[in-house]
């Protein structure tokens, strides 16, 4: 019953041709002339497709010279440019930045009790983003820290502070603390003069630490 079945199904033509098409009849493709045109003497016309494009063949032989390693002859990898001459291969990685930039910071002794609010605020952001269970206790510790530094002394470290316990606190949920820690660090800024362009100028050594003046110009 199957192999009946299975006998009465037609095999599609891959071709058409233009006669049989404008008439609308089944055409079985057969070259020069197909069935139709034959036994009633047409002239049998086929219009080659206009949508281009690569054959099977063509496709199996791209695909195959993808697959193939492409020579590198006469090319130089850029991981080779440490080995010129004159030239210092260098890999930045989040280590390095930490490593670097912040033991450039903090190498100034003086400024250590300056940043240690910020220091601490930044311990505490960094364990919101891990889900730590020492978010509560270290938000209460830049809190301390805030309370102890007070106003009276204000630098730009404790506006940075401040900006980012407003942040944390938002996060949070705690958004009268997160709005007042704002404000307290706008107050700050505009007391110093953060917002006038010379201040970066007059704080980072005339310009000569770019990585503290990025830091306070993105500040405001």
């Amino acid at each position: 019953m199957l192999a009946t079945k299975a006998s009465t199904f037609t095999h599609r033509s891959s071709v058409a041709y233009t006669t049989c098409r404008d008439r609308h009849v089944h055409c079985d493709g057969t070259r020069p002339c197909c069935t139709h045109c034959s036994s009633e003497a047409r002239v049998c016309e086929y219009t080659p497709s206009r949508r281009g494009g690569l054959t099977r063949a063509e496709l199996a032989a791209r695909r195959a010279a993808k697959d193939r390693p492409s020579s590198t002859t006469g090319v130089r990898c850029c991981n080779d440019a440490g080995s010129l001459p004159g030239h210092t291969s260098t890999v930045t990685t989040p280590s390095s930045y930490h490593r670097d930039v912040w033991a450039h910071v903090l190498s100034n002794k003086a400024r250590r009790g300056e940043l240690e609010p910020l220091l601490a605020c930044m311990r505490f952001i960094g364990s919101l983003y891990a889900k730590s269970d020492q978010a509560t206790e270290l938000g209460e510790s830049v809190r301390l820290d805030i309370h102890t530094r007070g106003d009276l002394n204000p630098d730009p470290a404790l506006a940075q502070c401040r900006l980012l316990y407003s942040i944390g606190t938002y996060w949070c949920g705690d958004r009268d603390t997160s709005r007042r820690e704002m404000d307290a660090a706008l107050g700050i800024a505009i007391g110093l003069g953060m917002h006038c362009r010379e201040f970066t100028i007059e704080n980072s050594g005339s310009g000569e630490d770019p990585v503290l003046a990025e830091s306070l110009r993105t500040t405001w």
